[in-house]
């Protein structure tokens, strides 16, 4: 708003002068400022309301609108009465009622339901703190989950909440199941940590031959992370390990084997290709043999090979302080052992405890 000379000016009734409107890459509005007369944030006069911040589902769709106050916290418009509001839809994508909250009722129910106490609380906390659409936690002693906790949706557009068997994409946390699946190998005197992965790929570039098992597991064999050529990577389905090797290519190593630690997916793409050579099997049907879960609800599974859809979350991102955005799902094929496996928290505790409790509590390898 401008008076006659240009300057700015405080709507009277509203009490801001400018509006800023932050835009996602889809160009949907997900936050809305107000500022006062010298450009600072502000909170409307007839409102409350200093922020709007919007979730928006992979087709464009408003799914959550959320009232922030000047501390970005929730705050009841007073107009409205309300701070909080799910937009969801039905499995046809028609709209369904809107779900309504107030400030007091979500601040409770967030950081304190129906007053929990301990790891429940401090869950809650960590939900609030993030941001994060929902999250799952369980521990697992001696093979058996002794506490599971979850909080938040696993789908924002249909209000499907976290479930004690809800799936949740793994990402790098697959490169330490892949680890314990190395180990087993080791042990079973199927691979060495020296094995060079010339021995087993005969057919790699000649500069990955003499890289071998310890260099990729531990993250120094020179491979690079990902690139701005890898930008198009999860659009194919690989059937083996060897084949997802397409997308690593003929590419230089960034320094050379053993010289420096450089973190690397594409490492552990071809440590599961020299997996898969060594033991004579497809990965899927080598991974399924370790694990043995993952055909059931929420088991430990091959993301693009497992039946968990209907009990999967969806996929989103964004930064901490910005609303999550949902994105489309990958297929991590190319990389089952770097970044392709899913599981439910309950499912991920329970092989990790089983793990050290048919191996022992001295072993050297770690899941974390």
């Amino acid at each position: 708003y401008q008076g006659l000379s240009g300057e700015p000016v405080a709507h009277q009734e509203r009490g801001f002068a400018g509006v800023v409107y932050d835009y996602d890459d889809g160009l949907d509005p997900i936050r809305i400022r107000f500022l006062d007369v010298d450009g600072r944030p502000v909170a409307r006069a007839d409102t409350g309301v200093a922020t709007i911040d919007r979730r928006y589902d992979s087709s464009g769709r408003c799914i959550e609108e959320r009232f922030l106050d000047l501390d970005s916290r929730l705050v009841d418009d007073r107009r409205r009465g309300y701070a909080r509001t799910l937009f969801p839809f039905d499995e046809n994508g028609a709209a369904l009622p809107p779900r309504r909250f107030r400030a007091r009722d979500e601040t409770a129910s967030r950081a304190n339901p129906a007053g929990a106490t301990g790891p429940t609380a401090l869950l809650q906390a960590l939900h609030e703190q993030t941001g994060v659409p929902g999250l799952a936690v369980a521990v697992a002693v001696r093979g058996d989950v002794v506490w599971h906790g979850e909080v938040g949706l696993a789908d924002v557009a249909t209000a499907r909440a976290v479930r004690p068997s809800t799936v949740f994409r793994l990402a790098s946390v697959s490169k330490a199941v892949c680890s314990l699946m190395v180990a087993k190998l080791v042990e079973d005197d199927i691979l060495t940590v020296d094995t060079r992965a010339g021995d087993l790929v005969p057919e790699l570039p000649e500069q990955y031959r003499d890289l071998t098992l310890r260099d990729l597991m531990t993250h120094t064999s020179g491979l690079p992370h990902y690139e701005a050529r890898d930008v198009a990577r999860g659009r194919e389905h690989y059937v083996t390990a060897v084949a997802g090797l397409e997308l690593l290519g003929d590419r230089d190593l960034v320094s050379p084997p053993g010289a420096a630690y450089l973190y690397s997916t594409h490492g552990f793409s071809l440590a599961s290709a020299m997996m898969e050579r060594a033991a004579g099997k497809k990965f899927p049907e080598l991974f399924e043999r370790f694990v043995r879960s993952g055909a059931q609800e929420g088991g430990v599974a091959l993301e693009s090979e497992s039946a968990n859809s209907g009990s999967r979350t969806r996929i989103y991102e964004g930064a901490r302080g910005h609303p999550a955005r949902e994105i489309e799902r990958e297929d991590f094929s190319y990389s089952w052992c770097g970044a392709g496996m899913e599981a439910s928290a309950s499912s991920l505790s329970t092989l990790a405890s089983s793990f050290f409790l048919a191996n022992g509590p001295l072993g050297q390898v770690g899941l974390g």
